[in-house]
């Protein structure tokens, strides 16, 4: 998806679990999609069934049957009115988030070492296949702390956020910079220098 506010919210819920996030480029092609799903075991997709010119619904499609090509991938939840096969909404997730056993979710983030990988962020491939970085929750968070404390960054700022959030320059360098000082980002879902920036296409995050 574009950058969203959504985008952000399974980010963090993913990671305050102890799962690991899994960023995907909103240009990828099937073949690409189909290697970073597998490659990464990912158990879980959030996805819209569009953004821009692209396609994921159809990408999911030619996969099929998702068993076979990625036996790991359990879920699919959809974000929007369209929804793949039996996939379950983000404001299905949210619901279910309200009657969870908040015991059970004390348990799984109190379980997480500093150690533990919090991301995997995939190369673009433009020259080979995607390859996977892996980034602990320890150096993810002390790193983008820094990096704010360099730039003066407080809880007045507010950062306008163009570059897409599942490139390491929006959701580390950008989300924690500012996450860790207490500013506040403004999602723009896509860029397009050629048209004037609507109230309506921004979102903000603190």
């Amino acid at each position: 998806m574009g950058n969203k506010p959504e985008w952000i919210i399974a980010d963090l819920a993913i990671c305050a679990l102890g799962g690991v996030m899994v960023a995907v480029n909103t240009w990828v092609a099937t073949r690409e999609l189909r290697h970073i799903l597998a490659h990464s075991d990912s158990v879980l997709l959030i996805t819209t069934g569009r953004f821009l010119k692209y396609d994921y619904f159809s990408m999911l499609e030619e996969l099929e049957p998702l068993a076979q090509s990625l036996p790991a991938l359990r879920r699919v939840i959809h974000l929007g009115h369209r929804a793949y096969h039996d996939s379950l909404s983000f404001e299905q997730v949210r619901e279910r988030g309200r009657i969870a056993d908040h015991t059970a979710l004390e348990r799984a983030c109190a379980a997480i070492e500093p150690n533990d990988i919090a991301y995997l962020l995939y190369t673009s491939g433009s020259t080979s296949t995607p390859k996977g970085v892996q980034l602990q929750h320890y150096t993810l968070i002390e790193n983008m702390w820094h990096i704010g404390e360099r730039m003066h960054v407080s809880e007045h700022d507010r950062l306008w956020l163009a570059v897409s959030l599942f490139w390491g320059l929006g959701c580390e360098n950008a989300l924690f910079n500012l996450m860790t000082h207490g500013g506040c980002v403004v999602c723009r879902k896509a860029l397009s220098p050629a048209r004037p920036c609507a109230s309506s296409e921004m979102s903000a995050a603190r």
